[in-house]
């Protein structure tokens, strides 16, 4: 054989097995991380850990899907990261919107949108402004009233700055004409835990992130900020039935590193998509109220262009940190 012959030999068995071509066909042969940009127990965290194991069935194999949290930065610590990471399928993230784009508008952060690679919408989380059971404030009215006369004393948690539920919020203030005291906090379980302790007057988080203190009956929700009242808490109103006409909250799915291989990115879809059919997965989805927003990976980042649009007005007009 040729000296010629043998190298083609050679570089043809080396691509025959190359990692990309294992990846792509075997994916996957070893664990996943699936990588949570804010605190264990907050509604994302919960979101992650409900999903793992579903997609983990999907994609077939031994494999297990572990949960990581990198809280900080309203998720941008996690973002970041994702930038960076291997694009081989095997760090994944969960992803918030308008949260990824928050930063962008702020600033420049160390990533961009063209870095990711999206592979779909799971939930959309819509803001809910909660009290505790105790509270004297039974409606959204009673609690706008209160907070017009009382302003900056009036103390209200959020998850983080610049994340949805308070960027949301600040939209709301806006339209109410208030200004209170807006808190973030570092992810929605500290959140919570203010709130249940007597230490904040009202706190905004994820619909689905009080539903166990709902249930229980720790923690009332005076409205909800979706488009029609969620089935799972049918007594709760709107906003707009309130007289706001404002839907706001957190659209939340999965993205991998761009640049990851094609047949990877469609095998991690496929298993998305499926695992949104699966009747186990929808009947835990409502025990948990989660309110179900399937995407497509082309919808999820069609989404980026209309939720980038308006963050921008809201920094416009009301910018959630010092320019």
């Amino acid at each position: 054989m040729s000296l010629k012959k043998s190298i083609m030999t050679v570089l043809a068995a080396t691509a025959l097995f190359s990692p990309t071509s294992f990846a792509a066909t075997d994916y996957p042969t070893r664990d996943i991380d699936l990588v949570v940009g804010y605190s264990a127990g907050g509604s994302t965290d919960i979101l992650a850990r409900t999903i793992a194991p579903y997609i983990q069935n999907e994609l077939g194999g031994d494999q297990s899907i572990t949960v990581i949290n990198r809280p900080g930065g309203s998720g941008e610590i996690a973002y970041t990261e994702m930038a960076r990471a291997q694009s081989d399928g095997y760090t994944l993230s969960m992803v918030n919107m308008p949260g990824v784009i928050n930063p962008i508008i702020e600033r420049s952060p160390d990533y961009q949108l063209d870095d990711f690679t999206f592979l779909g919408n799971v939930i959309f989380d819509p803001t809910a402004i909660f009290v505790g059971a105790n509270s004297e404030f039974e409606t959204l009215e009673q609690w706008v009233d209160y907070a017009k006369e009382n302003g900056k004393s009036v103390t209200v948690g959020n998850p983080g700055r610049g994340g949805a539920q308070h960027t949301s919020f600040e939209r709301f203030l806006m339209a109410a004409g208030v200004d209170v005291n807006n808190i973030p906090f570092n992810g929605g379980a500290r959140s919570r835990a203010a709130l249940l302790g007597g230490h904040i007057s009202a706190a905004v988080m994820g619909l689905s992130e009080a539903a166990g203190n709902v249930k229980s009956g720790d923690i009332r929700v005076l409205a909800v900020m979706a488009d029609e009242r969620s089935p799972l808490l049918p007594d709760v109103p709107t906003l707009k039935e309130l007289g706001y006409d404002l839907v706001g909250g957190s659209y939340r799915g999965l993205m991998a590193p761009a640049d990851i291989d094609s047949d990877v990115a469609d095998k991690l879809r496929g298993a998305i998509a499926d695992m949104m059919e699966d009747p186990k997965f929808t009947a835990e989805a409502k025990k948990r109220l989660f309110m179900l927003n399937y995407m497509t990976a082309a919808e999820q980042k069609d989404l980026t262009d209309t939720l980038y649009e308006d963050m921008s007005n809201l920094w416009d007009n009301k910018p959630w940190v010092e320019k």
